[in-house]
């Protein structure tokens, strides 16, 4: 069983952005959300490139 201490590091916070308390106190919120961005624009554009292959 998990204290409520120990478990708020496990979880996403929305209030921050969906970053961990330690990623953001280690530093690594902008570097998470970034690499996160980049991921969401890789999908968008290849859905873009599959759709346009079934349309055609």
């Amino acid at each position: 069983m998990l204290h409520h201490r120990q478990g708020t590091h496990l979880r996403f916070h929305e209030s921050i952005e969906t970053l961990t308390p330690p990623a953001i106190y280690f530093g690594r919120g902008q570097t998470i959300l970034l690499e996160g961005e980049r991921i969401k624009y890789d999908t968008i554009k290849t859905r873009c490139l599959q759709h346009r292959g079934k349309a055609a």
